[in-house]
């Protein structure tokens, strides 16, 4: 990573570009005080050409580029340009700045890309400068978005089902959730109710064995309440449209359990190819799909953050205070990456509910009266710290070596006595 002081890396050009769909609004201003504006369409070839023309103008120098964070192929062509020094900027940030100039909410996309070139050049030593990961550690972040968004469609399924179930088949919800196995294995065989309570007790008691429902006391019990169930107010053409939309749900469900599973597959092998690895490798409550999140959060640039406090800014797990006279308060950050947040967030969830340190942190937090999502914050703070310095240094994560050091800066530290294993 190059010097953001040197001479060399001081941005001769700034540049600000309002993305959209089909065309892009830019605007730069040179150091010597030039300025021009372009639109062009969104098209490799016109991108390439615009880049040309912004290489032209710099002669050679340094290129500062504001962009509003998009994640598209923009963003993807610019990363890779040599000579480009490129900053993701929030949206809200940039709304809060260019309100600083009118009180409107008026926009027009020239003008944003104008303001977006003025901010980058008043500020770009203030900015962060957007560093893009190396490809392995690019590939296990993206695989892992992606197979956050899977879970995110079948949630999302499994929650209209269990409602379009409780409008019409109501008994199917006996067995459990649409997510279990035995639950859509019966709603494909017996889509009508009716059928479903017709269905032979042999047939039902080998079909609860097969998916282990209980013990032979409780799956007597279960067919015989199929058998007996009888429906309140069953309709017969509401059972017929109900059934499409339980079929088209199945249908959905089948193939993203079977895209996860895949892309599980995929993301172990490319966590288990990484340099990094190792380094996570120990910690209760990581597990398969974390651990691989936890890598690309941290990113293969150590120089990407300076402190762990940055990384909770970062990740949105730092509060944000607010203070003025004799007023104070504290609040969670909102404006952050929401995966980033979730990875933390949901990590540290997982190792409140192993043994260990994270543990006992977390139940002395609530018996203090702390609610649940602010003890686990302050649970993540405290793994960002540890995690901050293992990937540091690149040193494997040691839970004996970390509570040593805890004893030792809290020897009165009571949660962690004997009487606390």
């Amino acid at each position: 990573m190059s010097n953001p002081d040197s001479p060399s890396s001081v941005p001769v050009l700034f540049v600000g570009i309002d993305w959209a769909s089909k065309k892009h609004d830019l605007c730069w201003i040179a150091t010597d005080g030039r300025t021009e504006s372009h639109t062009f369409e969104h098209e490799e070839p016109k991108i390439r050409k615009m880049l040309e023309l912004l290489e032209q103008a710099a002669q050679g120098g340094p290129i500062a580029i504001a962009l509003e964070k998009s994640r598209g192929p923009l963003q993807r062509l610019l990363e890779a340009q040599p000579g480009i020094q490129l900053y993701l900027i929030d949206p809200k940030q940039f709304d809060h700045y260019r309100r600083s100039f009118v009180s409107s909410t008026a926009k027009a996309d020239l003008s944003d890309a104008r303001r977006l070139a003025q901010m980058v050049k008043e500020r770009y030593q203030e900015l962060k400068r957007f560093e893009p990961s190396d490809p392995a550690t690019r590939r296990i972040g993206l695989l892992s978005e992606t197979r956050r968004k899977l879970v995110d469609q079948k949630t999302a399924i499994i929650q209209q089902l269990t409602q379009l179930l409780r409008g019409y088949y109501p008994l199917a919800l006996e067995l459990g959730s649409p997510e279990r196995v035995l639950v859509r294995t019966v709603l494909r065989r017996w889509p009508d109710p009716t059928q479903f309570r017709r269905a032979h007790p042999e047939m039902l008691r080998e079909l609860l064995r097969k998916y282990r429902f209980g013990n032979a006391e409780k799956i007597e019990a279960m067919i015989l309440k199929i058998r007996q169930d009888k429906p309140i107010g069953g309709d017969p053409l509401v059972t017929e449209s109900s059934i499409f939309q339980l079929q088209a749900g199945l249908g959905q469900l089948k193939v993203l359990f079977s895209q996860i599973k895949k892309i599980d597959q995929t993301i172990q092998t490319a966590t288990a190819q990484h340099p990094d690895a190792n380094l996570f490798k120990g910690i209760r409550g990581a597990g398969p799909s974390l651990t691989p999140r936890l890598l690309a959060a941290m990113g293969s640039d150590r120089q990407r953050y300076k402190s762990a406090e940055e990384l909770m800014v970062v990740a949105g797990i730092a509060p944000v205070t607010r203070q003025s006279g004799n007023s104070k308060t504290v609040r969670s950050r909102i404006a952050t990456s929401k995966f980033l947040r979730q990875t933390f967030h949901e990590f540290a969830a997982s190792t409140c509910r192993q043994k260990g340190w994270a543990n006992l942190f977390y139940k002395a937090y609530r018996a203090a009266g702390m609610a649940h999502h602010a003890a686990v914050r302050k649970i993540a703070a405290k793994w960002i710290r540890i995690l901050f310095k293992v990937w540091k240094d690149r040193v494997q994560y040691d839970e004996t070596r970390y509570l040593d050091a805890l004893k030792k800066k809290n020897p009165n530290l009571s949660i962690l006595s004997p009487a606390n294993p």
